[in-house]
């Protein structure tokens, strides 16, 4: 399960952090500075941050669950396994403003989180 936290972690520092700044790359002179002028974002930089504070909405409880999984003694890795690869699908989906296959991974993302809660108990 650690791996998985590990994971987890990472893929929220490349949707907070890395995706945006490779996409406003091309500001790097603004982004070093005191940025006291904002700049017009563009529509995928828009779609990188959405998605990125969508991840909130899902990831503490996601930690939790792997927290507790560990300190329990439970095996839940296989829907934690899935919940990271639908959160993948569902940034993907999202920069690349694929609709309803981003809708179903962030469904599909929900039914794991609730088998793992399910599992905990």
């Amino acid at each position: 399960m650690a791996t998985y936290i590990v994971l987890a972690s990472a893929l929220a520092v490349i949707q907070f952090w890395v995706i945006p700044f490779l996409i406003n790359v091309k500001n790097l002179n603004w982004q070093m500075s005191n940025r006291d002028e904002s700049l017009d974002d563009s529509v995928l930089l828009k779609r990188a941050r959405r998605a990125g504070a969508n991840i909130l909405e899902t990831l503490p409880i996601y930690l939790v669950f792997c927290l507790l999984s560990i300190v329990e003694a439970k095996d839940i890795s296989e829907p934690a396994f899935y919940w990271l690869i639908l959160r993948v699908i569902h940034v993907l989906c999202y920069l690349l403003g694929i609709a309803y296959v981003r809708t179903l991974a962030w469904l599909g993302s929900l039914g794991c989180l609730i088998v793992m809660g399910l599992s905990l108990i």
